[in-house]
């Protein structure tokens, strides 16, 4: 960050009432070439230093986020976010405000997947924050909400350590959620990656086809518009998996479709589904208005409600113009970053949402939908100097750490965690049952 940006940054978390900001020193997750680290992992994977590194730099650069908000139980939210740095612009972290105030007692992993990021950013960054909150034994189940988008093309080696991964993770969840950022236009979609086939689209047609389904609490109908729109794709014979998909989804529709799917599980029933669409920028009157009619034709489904976002310059004129042009059965609804008119049941909800920058801005509509058998959460058993080594850190007054104070920390969290101050100890337990021997 530069430093006019850490000052914003600072700024806006000092004025979110339900995290007490205690400092934040400046670590940059999602910086890492994702590609690079998995190469330096398959070189380096046996090694007892390599995993303590990978603790040290990946995996508590997260855990920090959490040490760094107040985790000790003054405040009641725990909010855990895994994911790259636009989640701290000043509109994300409005949102993730909001999202808190749902989250009373209660805890969300997020990671999101990003364009050139491998199955590997959610080993390294997402799944190991879920592996050290379970060390606490105060979560007894989790969530985990995947974000993918089209251009994100995963090597054949991911998806068969994904499925070895899944061994250990999916057992233990509650539910998993496959969100897709996929614009139903773009051209990107069905493409292949150096002629594999293992498109995002795919991907996730492996992942329903092989009984994962059931674990999902919500999957995006990704095949619905990729058929609608099979002009875009450059390999016909690949959308021919997703027939019978599609044909579930419309002789059901999306709604009874979904909650077919969750009955097994007896999770809950979803009573709505909306999809948030992000196309208002600065583009002119009349392009805004073709791509956002190309989304909502890509919805045929008439259980989806439609809603756009707007850009905060979008004057009022504006949205007039988009709303009395747009040719749908259903009614669309418009609003903004900063006027979240959304006549939503907070409780009820399900959502299917499109688009990295709508994710926040919904997902704490849905949230107790989402998160759910979950226990309350309470650090305050946790003692003080785990975290903290003198009262003046504990006041708030501290805006950097030290990395040296950071070492300590993560050392006398770890023998709180595991019980053991064996350093050997720690690594084994931590990533011993996801085949990191």
């Amino acid at each position: 960050m530069k430093k006019t940006e850490l000052n914003e940054f600072y700024e806006i978390l000092d004025r979110i009432n339900e995290i007490q900001l205690l400092g934040l020193s400046d670590f940059r997750i999602g910086q890492v070439n994702s590609q690079m680290l998995y190469m330096h992992y398959m070189e380096n994977r046996d090694t007892i230093q390599y995993k303590r590194d990978v603790v040290k730099r990946i995996i508590f650069r997260c855990f920090t986020k959490l040490y760094k908000v107040e985790i000790m139980g003054k405040a009641q939210t725990v909010f855990f976010v895994a994911r790259n740095n636009s989640a701290f612009r000043k509109d994300h972290l409005e949102n993730v405000r909001k999202a808190a105030n749902l989250l009373k007692n209660r805890a969300l992993v997020y990671g999101t997947v990003n364009e050139g990021h491998t199955l590997k950013r959610i080993y390294t960054l997402v799944l190991p924050v879920i592996w050290a909150v379970q060390l606490h034994k105060k979560i007894k189940s989790w969530l985990l909400c995947w974000q993918m988008s089209s251009n994100t093309y995963f090597d054949y080696i991911d998806y068969l350590e994904f499925k070895e991964y899944e061994k250990n993770y999916y057992p233990n969840a509650e539910g998993v959620v496959l969100l897709s950022e996929t614009h139903p236009a773009s051209q990107f979609v069905g493409q292949y990656y150096k002629n594999k086939g293992n498109t995002t689209v795919a991907l996730m047609h492996s992942l329903m086809s092989k009984g994962n389904v059931e674990r999902m609490l919500v999957y995006n109908s990704i095949c619905d518009y990729i058929i609608s729109y099979s002009e875009y794709a450059t390999k016909m014979a690949e959308l021919r998996l997703y027939d019978r998909y599609k044909k579930g989804i419309y002789e059901l529709g999306m709604l009874q479709f979904i909650n077919s799917k969750l009955e097994k599980r007896k999770i809950t029933t979803v009573k709505r589904i909306g999809v948030f669409l992000d196309g208002m920028s600065g583009k002119s009157l009349h392009s805004n208005l073709k791509m956002i009619q190309i989304a909502i034709d890509s919805f045929q489904d008439k259980d989806v409600e439609i809603f756009v976002k707007c850009h905060p310059s979008a004057t009022c004129e504006e949205i007039d113009f988009w709303k009395s042009n747009i040719v749908s059965e259903r009614a669309v609804n418009f609003y903004t970053t900063e006027v979240l008119s959304l006549e939503l049941e907070k409780s009820t909800d399900v959502m299917i949402l499109r688009n990295t920058n709508c994710f926040m801005e919904g997902i704490y509509q849905c949230i107790p939908t989402f998160i759910f058998n979950m226990e309350p959460v309470d650090f305050k058993n946790i003692p003080e100097d785990i975290f903290f080594s003198s009262s003046e850190e504990l006041s708030g007054q501290i805006k950097k750490i030290s990395t040296g104070e950071m070492e300590r920390v993560l050392d006398r969290l770890r023998v709180y965690l595991c019980g053991n101050d064996n350093p050997e100890f720690y690594y084994k337990s931590f990533f011993g049952d996801l085949g990191w021997e």
